[in-house]
């Protein structure tokens, strides 16, 4: 699911569109050519992860949701964050892992 899109350039826009139609590659592609446009803003690399976590690229989205998490990003992006990171960790069988991104979500 994305978030924060008011703050989004027409691109990830288009990803959102793409992503809300489970159209997952596309989506992906879409927020690729946002984060070109706009490389800092931690909402187009949070739902760049998001897509890719859907392709099953869990190693890529953690990478992204470690982006978002190392800049200045809103607190409930940041929360929202920790937890899908924890969830691409599980999927990786780290649960170490994910429950260290868990327990950040509530700190």
């Amino acid at each position: 699911m994305s978030a924060f899109a008011d703050e989004l350039p027409e691109s990830a826009r288009e990803g959102i569109a793409h992503y809300n139609e489970e159209h997952f590659d596309q989506a992906a592609r879409k927020f690729s050519e946002a984060e070109a446009l706009d490389p800092e803003n931690p909402t187009v690399r949070y739902n760049a992860g998001n897509a890719k976590y859907r392709l099953g690229r869990y190693e890529a989205a953690i990478e992204d949701y470690g982006k978002v998490l190392s800049g200045d990003s809103p607190t409930e992006l940041k929360q929202k964050t920790w937890y899908n990171q924890g969830n691409a960790w599980f999927r990786l069988g780290a649960l170490d892992r994910a429950m260290e991104s868990y327990k950040k979500l509530w700190s």
